[in-house]
């Protein structure tokens, strides 16, 4: 595996985790190398999170909200969420932002 693969591997993985926080009018956008399933988990997160997954054409597949964070000592003991459908992006925002904002299944997001 070339090391930048790997890179981009281990930041898909940590994510948000060990962050204290995230301002309200930000997300984090994974942008992954091809299309799957791809499942998320909140091991070692310290808030909950909505956590939308997208395919190829931006629209909204999947969404997930108010993920709450995983308090277990092992991350194979938290649940995972997500990867019931074709994805390429996810967005990891505060809970309790996505479905006010009318983020849902079928709506094409824009960036």
């Amino acid at each position: 595996m070339r090391a930048e693969t790997l890179y981009r591997q281990l930041e898909i993985t940590r994510g948000l985790m060990f962050r204290q926080s995230l301002p309200a009018d930000e997300g984090v956008l994974f942008l992954h190398p091809s299309t799957g399933r791809y499942q998320y988990w909140t091991y070692n997160g310290r808030f909950p999170v909505d956590i939308v997954w997208m395919d190829q054409g931006h629209r909204v597949v999947e969404v997930y909200p108010n993920a709450q964070p995983c308090k277990e000592e092992s991350a194979r003991a938290c649940p995972t969420y997500g990867g019931r459908h074709d994805a390429r992006y996810v967005l990891e925002m505060n809970a309790n932002v996505a479905v006010p904002n009318g983020i849902r299944e079928g709506v094409v997001l824009n960036f």
